[in-house]
């Protein structure tokens, strides 16, 4: 049987209300075949041994654009950074794993009077939805669910998301999918001290789309061959893709995913 982990991090503020300060609510799932694992942690602790000489570094897309925090090291030495950045779109480009996207344009959801919670338990919904359309295409197998811990409110969100899933109202609105509860199994809370590297791809990837959804509505362009490009182009990649060649039983939930999901 196949083991998936989804790896979940959130990018941008999540009030609707503060659109002008924050125009962008994200959520990212790093999808891995748990076999995988253990591979992909030790190529990015190789990177960060490399040019750190420890490995509890935290890859983050901000303080690697501007060389800030630990990133400082490349600051005033574009050798030293033009080496790491091949170092990381080698480990990204080969990394094994899925992702899946929401994003929220908060200008139109402030103007259709989302709340807080709308916001964050329908991100939640769409990204846990895609990864179960992906577990259930691949049975015989299972999957678990691994958030970075926020705050009361939205791991409250959260849960009751997972538990959407698991109710029996939801099988009958989806009588396509068989039993949820084979194929979710459980899901944890964890603090970025956890250093999984999951989790760090998810947030690079948050930076990422939203660079993508803004090239993509032309409100921005990014040089050929800059970070924010490159990162762009990875992540286009790694977005959940239905196989070609496949059953009309699996077609039937890989169908279902939306796997860069723009709302409202």
């Amino acid at each position: 049987m196949k083991k998936f982990k989804l790896y979940v991090d959130e990018s941008g503020n999540s009030h609707p209300g503060n659109h002008r300060q924050s125009p962008y609510y994200i959520l990212v799932g790093c999808i891995i075949d748990c076999t995988h694992q253990e591979e992909l942690k030790v190529r990015a602790d190789q990177i960060k041994f490399k040019y750190w000489g420890r490995t509890d570094i935290v890859f983050h897309s901000l303080e690697i654009a501007r060389d800030i925090g630990d990133f400082t090291i490349f600051a005033g030495n574009p050798q030293l950074k033009t080496e790491f950045m091949s170092d990381l779109f080698t480990f990204l480009n080969e990394a094994k794993v899925s992702l899946t996207i929401c994003l929220v344009d908060k200008r139109v959801a402030n103007s259709r009077r989302w709340s807080e919670k709308t916001v964050v338990r329908r991100t939640a919904r769409s990204v846990m939805g895609a990864f179960l359309a992906k577990v259930t295409a691949n049975l015989p197998s299972n999957g678990q669910l691994v958030f970075e811990a926020s705050n009361g409110f939205k791991d409250e969100e959260y849960l009751a998301a997972f538990n959407y899933y698991l109710s029996p109202n939801f099988l009958r609105n989806d009588p396509d999918y068989t039993d949820v509860r084979q194929c979710l199994t459980s899901i944890n809370f964890v603090t970025k001290q956890n250093h999984d590297i999951e989790t760090q791809l998810s947030d690079l990837f948050a930076y990422a789309a939203r660079c993508k959804h803004e090239a993509d509505q032309g409100s921005k362009t990014f040089a050929p061959r800059s970070y924010e490009e490159r990162m762009i182009r990875v992540l286009e990649a790694k977005l959940i893709q239905t196989p070609s060649n496949i059953g009309a039983a699996k077609l039937t939930f890989y169908s279902k995913i939306n796997s860069f999901h723009i709302i409202p």
